[in-house]
């Protein structure tokens, strides 16, 4: 026969579980007779107290007392500049808020993380003494607990920033509870609905499933989620349930407001944020090697699309213009696989695998193709090769947001200006089009210089850190000072804290219990 032997921590936990559920069901109007007037009167939601600081329950919210306290980050992975433009975007955030006077900046990821790998990839955030966290498991309740605490042991923590929805559906009940003062802040990286949405497109294309005959590329660009769509339903419910959500792109943004009804001051536009070197110089194109190239690391979807693409449909047509020329495709977390479909030495198609110096790379060759089919959010190879000089060639998905305007913006009246002054092609819908494009770039010393110059300009205008960053701070500023006043008057957001609308809260709990209770023994 088989028992369970239970601890007395654990039995409480257990009581406390059971009366919280008792008190869900009870206000749900599911089971009244689970919850008698006297639990009803005696176990309302409280809010608590932030976990380092004691908030003032008659003013506004503890920020307007305390203007720049500590600052976390939350991701499910270790930060990684060194592997993904999102690395690089999230690196650069918490520098900037570094740079505002944030007294401390944290890091903390629900995964491992190497400490002396740690230290080297992010090595100038160490040495300005942000701290780095593992294992903050977001079901795991004493130990997310423990990390606040130690986030908060020098200054309360002000702002907690969630990177991307999945992590701000994993942790952010916890952060309402435990730093109810904390503005809640979800960076969205990318709309991954839309992109999803794009996928599936380019999927059933692929699998000759779509029986439209239109240009692929063209539905995608105009592909936008329905709000049948479960996966946006779970991303918007987590836009709304944050105090402000830093949306990478322009169109995106539009989208979001437009389209799906946020208001606007629930978002903010964070795109890249790039440091301008007036000084730097740009390789000419008579030094530059005959080398086409692609950025991109391998475990990202539409990456390894476009390289299938690219190989398949434009490099033959490319080739047979220019039967010397090479292709190089360097990408972190490149595996066995990707070098055996991809590679074609004979044809100059060449997989290269993780870009130990990507100056080098980008600086010497002559244009940057990103035949990319779906996406989603800011390009981040197209602003690294526009950093160093270099033309790219690329199709409306990749120019998105990039001074391009997307479907939901206001009408453009003067796209053939845009076209003509970007740093390359944008608008390459077809295999034909795009092989045009690219070796026209290619084998035009006085088309590519124009490229080239722009696009180093449009990288200075839309991507300078000393303007896109205080537009940011300026916005949380603004929320932590009235705090209390916004989440009061947020009547949607509010809605979607409801605990009829929290199944993601209760089933991490639940998750914890299972996997916490003790022990069985025979």
């Amino acid at each position: 026969m088989r028992t369970t032997t239970l601890t007395r921590a654990a039995r409480m936990r257990i009581t406390t579980t059971v009366k919280r559920m008792r008190h869900v069901v009870a206000f749900s109007g599911m089971n009244a007779s689970f919850c008698d007037k006297k639990y009803r009167r005696h176990h309302r939601p409280t809010r608590r107290r932030s976990i380092g600081a004691v908030a003032d329950q008659n003013h506004e919210g503890v920020n307007n007392a305390r203007k720049k306290g500590a600052v976390l980050f939350l991701s499910f992975v270790p930060l990684s500049p060194e592997t993904s433009a999102a690395g690089v975007r999230t690196r650069d955030l918490m520098e900037g808020f570094l740079k505002a006077g944030f007294s401390d900046v944290h890091y903390a990821c629900a995964s491992k993380m190497d400490e002396q790998e740690n230290r080297e990839v992010n090595k100038q955030l160490v040495e300005r003494g942000v701290k780095f966290y593992a294992n903050a498991i977001p079901n795991r309740e004493d130990a997310f607990k423990t990390v606040l605490e130690e986030c908060g042991k020098r200054n309360p923590i002000d702002v907690v920033v969630f990177d991307r929805f999945l992590a701000e559906e994993a942790y952010s009940f916890r952060v309402r509870e435990m730093c109810a003062d904390a503005l809640r802040v979800l960076d969205m990286q990318d709309c991954h609905a839309l992109r999803r949405e794009r996928a599936r497109i380019v999927g059933l294309e692929s699998s000759g499933g779509s029986g439209d005959t239109s240009n692929v590329i063209e539905r995608s660009i105009n592909a936008k989620p329905e709000a049948t769509d479960d996966d946006f339903a779970r991303e918007i419910s987590s836009i709304f349930r944050s105090d402000l959500t830093l949306v990478c792109s322009s169109a995106e943004l539009e989208l979001l407001h437009a389209a799906c009804g946020v208001p606007k001051e629930k978002l903010c536009l964070a795109p890249f944020f790039e440091t301008i070197d007036t000084k730097s110089i740009i390789t000419p194109f008579a030094d530059r090697k005959d080398v086409f190239v692609s950025i991109g690391t391998f475990n990202h979807a539409p990456n390894v699309d476009g390289l299938r693409y690219l190989k398949k449909e434009i490099w033959p047509l490319i080739r047979g213009k220019l039967p010397n020329a090479e292709f190089h495709a360097f990408g972190a977390t490149c595996l066995p696989k990707h070098v055996d479909e991809l590679n074609d030495a004979k044809n100059g198609f060449f997989v290269k695998g993780f870009c130990k110096d990507i100056g080098e790379t980008l600086s010497t060759a002559k244009v940057l193709l990103a035949p990319l089919r779906f996406g989603a959010g800011i390009k981040g190879k197209i602003i690294e090769a526009f950093k160093y000089g270099t033309p790219v060639i690329t199709t409306p998905i990749g120019g998105e947001g990039i001074g391009v305007p997307g479907i939901f913006e206001n009408g453009c009246d003067n796209m053939d200006a845009i076209k003509a002054n970007w740093g390359g092609t944008f608008d390459c819908v077809t295999p034909a089009a795009f092989a045009t494009a690219a070796v026209d770039s290619f084998t035009n010393e006085s088309l590519w210089t124009k490229q080239s110059k722009r696009g180093v300009e449009l990288r200075n205008e839309l991507f300078n850190k000393e303007k896109t960053i205080p537009p940011i701070l300026e916005a949380i500023s603004n929320k932590c000072e009235n705090l209390r006043t916004i989440r009061n008057e947020d009547f949607i957001g509010a809605s979607f804290w409801h605990q009829s609308n929290r199944s993601t809260d209760f089933f991490s709990r639940w998750i914890e219990l299972k996997e916490t209770l003790g022990k069985k023994v025979a």
